[in-house]
């Protein structure tokens, strides 16, 4: 991939403003003087006009001369204004406010797998890896997850169909292009036609009701929907969405070369490896970015991830086993910031429902099944397991913070009943157990719950062999519905259930039940055409509800109808959820304005917006960590028997049901440790 394009080569050497402004100034006084001699006379020319008189010559002289001293005056301002930024950039270093520089370094366990075209990517991890650095949204969220301008600095809804959004003024792309209304017509047109990778409209959530979409002017854009549809502002905020904007000139090369709207532009990738990124100084709210750049390192293990940041590689990270009150306490006492909180981020079970695979395929069609395995798991000690507690048991196909939720009801306070579960076994045919494959994601964030899972599974009779990969291979081995019965996977739906549940019964519907006739990921499935199909008929009841609940004028009116829903989702066990994460994040000491976002678990600005450090050295100087810049680092080897040493080790001698994990040096990180053990009996 080349990204050795126009717009990145002209941003390799930044000029600083003093050097501009001072170039300006004396570029100034030389073109003054040009002008003057080339309003002179030529000896040589026989035709010259007479000379002027020498009255007027001085005169000229004279006006050449102060417009030359008001030049220099200019100048010296410019410089003067240059030293105070600098002065005032001192006091606010000194008084702790921000300062700009430096590149955040962070780490990431995934390459990114849809590429960057953020309508093509149903990859969350995507999204919040890569893409929310280089696409801003046409709105946004603050920390409480209320929506609040972004692309759009306005809004107006002047009736339940209608949707009016007043783009940002002057507001423009990485590549000059202005990110206007007449954009947003473009990228809407373009995403109406466009298909993730999974051959489904997820990224379309935002128009699908839409009737109409219009310029008003190059400010101004318009949108009527066929019928009221709550949810459509959360799509253009949601991530994936259909806000995020992409120039329009780039919309066939953007997969792979990136031109968004967003605080960074994106200067090198290497699969595996890194990802590198630097501060955009178009960007419509530049103010608020203070740093010039960042790195992610592309670290699989979260146990080198942190080993990465306990070693000053990189600026913050989350704990491998979660953030503990006695991690947290020691990193605080060693001189770390620390936040902790629970994520919007939960596990759900994921059942293979394809007509056109085999009965040893597809047996959870079988209802009885899918009760047999939400009663079999225990969500508390799970809970208690994975996150000691400190996450919280799921009980609808929402997050535990959600409005939508009736705050006194508990969805899953049937289970765990090992009883009933193996009476259904038995009335299935099953009575003497169940074989099959269990898919998970490859990383210790998924795999803390999916083991413990997968073990309480098989010990209720589900023999399921366990397969973990990457999120790339797992996902494309999930859509092929071809030799798995169920799957593990995260999920999460900070603002608004409807985006979630949406596209939960559209894959079920499409990519991967599909119609008998059809098979799988051919069409959305028409349950008139199968009325003697039970399940085609139950999904659409679902559906039904999934509709119903998205008309209410408020948040307010919707309950009712999603109290409704979360009930038929829980009898069908269309996809079962286990338990929500705790979210916690360790910082260096000389991080400024790092902040907990508590609508989604996660650091506000993502580490680049509104967050500082507070010194800068400068290339090769000093022990500043939290850059990935391989100064020496503020950290070394953790004593092994702390709570911080035991996290960098990978141990975690408190969790029976969790494999230990083995850690891999990185630069001066702490001692690694290793040990073989298996899921139920760790032998660290």
């Amino acid at each position: 991939m080349s990204h050795d394009n126009y717009w990145t080569r002209a941003r390799r050497h930044r000029i600083s403003r003093r050097t501009m402004l001072g170039a300006s100034a004396k570029a100034g006084v030389g073109a003054a003087g040009l002008a003057l001699v080339g309003c002179g006379g030529d000896d040589d020319d026989d035709d010259a006009a007479p000379a002027a008189p020498a009255a007027a010559a001085a005169q000229a002289e004279e006006q050449a001369e102060e417009q030359a001293m008001e030049e220099d005056e200019q100048a010296q301002a410019a410089e003067q204004a240059m030293d105070d930024d600098e002065e005032e950039e001192q006091a606010a270093a000194a008084a702790g406010g921000p300062v700009r520089g430096g590149t955040v370094g962070l780490t990431w366990s995934e390459s990114i797998y849809g590429g960057f075209n953020p309508y093509i990517s149903l990859s969350g991890a995507d999204h919040l890896g890569y893409l929310i650095y280089l696409y801003d949204s046409v709105l946004g969220f603050d920390k409480a997850g209320r929506i609040e301008p972004e692309l759009a600095e306005s809004w107006e809804l002047p009736d339940d169909l209608t949707y009016i959004f007043n783009m940002r003024p002057g507001c423009l792309f990485q590549d000059g292009a202005a990110c206007d209304a007449n954009a947003l017509q473009a990228n809407m047109d373009y995403l109406a036609n466009t298909e993730d990778l999974a051959g489904q409209d997820r990224a379309q959530a935002g128009i699908s009701k839409a009737v109409s979409r219009e310029v008003i002017d190059d400010l101004s854009w318009r949108m009527v929907n066929s019928e009221p549809f709550a949810p459509t502002l959360v799509n253009f905020l949601a991530s994936p969405g259909t806000g995020m904007l992409i120039s329009p000139a780039h919309f066939e090369t953007t997969i792979t070369d990136p031109v968004g709207a967003g605080p960074m532009f994106q200067t090198d990738y290497n699969e595996g490896e890194n990802w590198v990124a630097e501060r955009w100084d178009g960007y419509w709210d530049n103010d608020n970015v203070w740093v010039d750049g960042m790195e992610k390192l592309i670290i699989p293990d979260a146990n080198s991830q942190w080993n990465a940041f306990l070693s000053g590689e990189v600026a913050w990270s989350g704990p491998p086993g979660g953030m503990t009150q006695a991690v947290k306490d020691q990193l605080i006492a060693d001189g770390f910031q620390a936040l902790s909180g629970t994520a919007q981020t939960w596990q759900q079970t994921w059942f293979n429902l394809n007509p056109d695979r085999p009965p040893e395929i597809n047996l959870f069609r079988d209802p009885r099944l899918r009760r047999a395995a939400h009663l079999s798991i225990d969500r508390e000690a799970i809970n208690q397991i994975a996150t000691e507690g400190l996450g919280k048991r799921s009980r609808a196909p929402v997050s535990q913070e959600s409005w939508a939720l009736l705050p006194d009801k508990d969805y899953y306070a049937d289970s765990p009943n090992l009883d009933e579960a193996h009476q259904l076994m038995d009335a299935a045919g099953y009575g003497d157990g169940i074989s099959g494959t269990y898919l998970s994601f490859a990383t210790e964030f998924h795999r803390r719950m999916a083991e413990p899972v997968h073990n309480q599974l098989r010990e209720a009779g589900f023999d399921f062999q366990f397969v973990e990969n990457s999120e790339a291979v797992i996902i494309d081995r999930l859509l092929a519905t071809q030799d798995w019965q169920m799957a593990v996977l995260t999920w999460e739906s900070p603002f608004d259930p409807d985006p979630v549940l949406r596209n939960s019964i559209a894959g079920l519907m499409n990519w991967q039940y599909g119609s008998p006739e059809g098979g799988p990921r051919t069409g959305r499935a028409d349950p008139a055409l199968h009325p003697n199909d039970e399940l085609l008929q139950a999904l659409a009841e679902t559906d039904q509800l999934v509709n119903a609940s998205a008309v209410g004028p408020s948040q307010e009116d919707r309950i009712p109808h999603y109290d409704a829903l979360f009930q038929n989702w829980t009898d069908n066990g269309w996809n079962y959820h286990i338990a929500q994460y705790n979210s916690g994040w360790a910082g260096q000491g000389n991080l400024e304005n790092f902040e907990f976002r508590d609508v989604d678990g996660w650091v506000v600005g993502e580490g680049v917006m509104y967050l500082w450090f507070s010194t800068f050295t400068g290339p090769g100087g000093g022990n500043w960590c939290g850059v990935r810049a391989r100064r020496a680092p503020l950290y070394h080897s953790p004593d092994p028997a702390s709570p911080v040493g035991a996290a960098a080790a990978g141990r975690h001698p408190e969790r029976e049901s969790l494999a230990c994990f083995v850690t891999a040096s990185r630069g001066s990180s702490p001692p690694s440790s290793s040990c073989s053990s298996s899921a139920s009996s760790p032998s660290c």
